[in-house]
């Protein structure tokens, strides 16, 4: 519907241009095969002279002129019958000389009334060249010869067809679209009433998980609204004065209150990189039973927190790794110490230029040194690489 409404202007010129070159062949009346009879005319009259001239010369010789052919065959004829009793296969030639005697004289007739219907006339020879500029004209503008010719009027006419049908397609479009906005209108009201309830399950299920990562006064709210719809008269692309849009009528928010007595505020408001860190890892864990996400990657999950929350992030992202590949950049042991593989990145500036440099810790040893370095700093002790290797072994 769109695209006819753009281009209506389009069609418009279209039909205009279309219109003018269908009158302009149909108002030359040209029937098939004209051209070549128009050039055989054209021939005769150029030569009408000379036609004229050898008409008039054997209706001469045949019956008028002195001598004629007619008057000598009947003189034949004549003493042909004469003899003819006295010789029956005479007779029978005589009756033959007779015949061809009536097809001369209708032979004379004929060319009589070819020379009387000759039209000698210049103005004659100007219609018919005229007439045939006009034919030739057009089979160069619309195709080489008359069959094209034909062919692109037929063609012109069934295109004049289409986009003079344009309302009325545009009618039947509305209608269809009227249809199918209904049937989506009700989708999207059944996929908001699923919506509604997997909400309530999820902020349930949500409290549930930052209970475990010591979020456990915290309130986390689902609200969905909705959009006006577009107010243009005609969208179909809305229902109950709500608007549609590709993943339905329903516009989510996650809503967060940390602390007891707080009214619940945007998420991503209110909350801090840790808290923001530790509700993502919720989420995740309750999805993970629903749907595969390959890949899982935390970095700064470990902001804000640290002691007794740190380990049970750190155990939250361990259980999301028997489901998942996951990925987590942290800067705390506590948290490190859960996974199965470990890197060691570092940063150096080298002649004004910084360079990060990835190692893999390969083996156990190697792996208690980078734990016992995170928790100590610089300056390692046997109680701090006791410690690493304990945690390890957890």
């Amino acid at each position: 519907m769109q695209d006819l409404k753009e281009n209506s202007r389009r069609f418009e010129e279209e039909s205009e241009l279309l219109e003018f070159q269908v009158r302009e062949i149909r108002e030359a009346e040209i029937t098939p095969g004209e051209d070549s009879s128009l050039g055989e005319e054209r021939s005769r009259l150029r030569s009408g002279a000379e036609i004229f001239e050898a008409v008039n010369r054997a209706v001469d010789e045949i019956y008028l002129g002195d001598n004629a052919v007619i008057e000598r065959l009947g003189v034949i004829r004549e003493e042909l019958e004469k003899k003819g009793g006295l010789d029956a296969s005479l007779a029978g030639m005589a009756d033959k000389a007779g015949r061809v005697l009536f097809e001369l004289e209708d032979l004379a007739d004929e060319l009589r009334r070819y020379a009387d219907a000759m039209d000698l006339s210049p103005e004659c020879l100007e219609e018919t060249e005229a007439r045939l500029d006009i034919i030739q004209r057009l089979k160069r503008k619309y195709g080489g010869d008359l069959d094209a010719l034909f062919a692109r009027l037929e063609s012109m006419e069934g295109r004049l067809a289409e986009t003079g049908n344009i309302q009325a397609r545009m009618e039947e479009l509305k209608k269809e679209a009227g249809e199918l906005s209904v049937l989506l209108g009700k989708k999207a009201l059944a996929l908001s009433r699923k919506r509604k309830d997997a909400a309530l399950k999820l902020a349930r299920l949500a409290e549930k998980e930052l209970a475990d990562l010591e979020m456990d006064q915290t309130r986390f709210v689902i609200k969905l609204s909705h959009r006006p719809g577009d107010l243009d008269g005609e969208s179909f692309f809305s229902c109950r004065g709500h608007r549609i849009t590709a993943s339905g009528m329903d516009h989510a928010a996650f809503l967060m209150s940390p602390n007891p007595g707080m009214e619940p505020r945007l998420l991503s408001r209110i909350a801090s990189g840790g808290e923001l860190s530790r509700v993502v890892l919720a989420l995740n864990a309750i999805l993970s039973d629903t749907e595969s996400l390959g890949t899982l990657i935390f970095d700064e999950v470990d902001a804000g927190i640290g002691g007794k929350t740190s380990d049970r992030v750190g155990k939250k992202i361990q259980d999301l790794s028997r489901r998942y590949q996951v990925i987590c950049i942290t800067h705390l042991a506590q948290i490190a110490r859960y996974g199965t593989g470990h890197f060691k990145i570092k940063k150096d500036v080298f002649m004004g230029r910084t360079s990060t440099t990835i190692t893999p810790l390969n083996n156990g040893e190697e792996r208690i040194q980078e734990i016992a370095r995170m928790m100590g700093g610089e300056t390692i002790t046997k109680a701090t690489l006791a410690l690493a290797k304990e945690l390890l072994a957890c």
